[in-house]
């Protein structure tokens, strides 16, 4: 039985384009069907140290066996990150060569250790759900009940008066 998963990416140091694609290149060896792949996309930095580089970020779905567990396939991530050159303890949010975070993992809900599945932040990120609808629009997450395209457009609407509310 498989199970499909959705994964993010991003890189604000290096090559970015060349370190995504051999990160997808990656995780397309772990899927047991061909993956789906988004567009990407240049993003402001969020929540990253003052003067950081711009971001690039896509999402992928892979399919995994229905018996890996969360925990295996964050190991398997982990391992592709430090491959491409990030540094296994570093400040958050600062500028790095790739980050691979698990979205989702068909229906598994989990809040207890690492990783949080579906990961805790994503439906506060415009970078993570613009990708993310490009390839799984329809796509209800098990712990809401609406699509990624509903929760982008959401957040988007939220982003425009939020921004008309600064410029008043």
């Amino acid at each position: 039985m498989m199970v499909a998963v959705g994964i993010a990416l991003g890189s604000n140091l290096g090559n970015s384009k060349e370190l995504i694609e051999q990160a997808i290149q990656l995780l397309s060896e772990l899927s047991l069907s061909p993956i789906k792949k988004a567009a990407i996309y240049r993003t402001a930095p969020v929540d990253c140290p003052p003067g950081s580089p711009d971001f690039l970020n896509t999402a992928v779905e892979i399919t995994c066996d229905k018996s890996q567990s969360a925990k295996e396939l964050l190991k398997a991530t982990q391992a592709i990150e430090v491959q491409l050159g990030r540094e296994v303890k570093q400040i958050i949010n600062e500028p790095r060569p790739i980050d691979i975070d698990i979205l989702y993992m068909g229906n598994l809900i989990t809040t207890d250790g690492d990783p949080v599945i579906p990961h805790p932040r994503m439906l506060e990120r415009t970078f993570v759900l613009k990708p993310l609808n490009d390839i799984a629009a329809d796509l209800i997450l098990p712990h809401t009940n609406l699509s990624v395209a509903e929760h982008l457009k959401n957040l988007e609407h939220l982003e425009n008066l939020q921004n008309h509310s600064s410029h008043a």
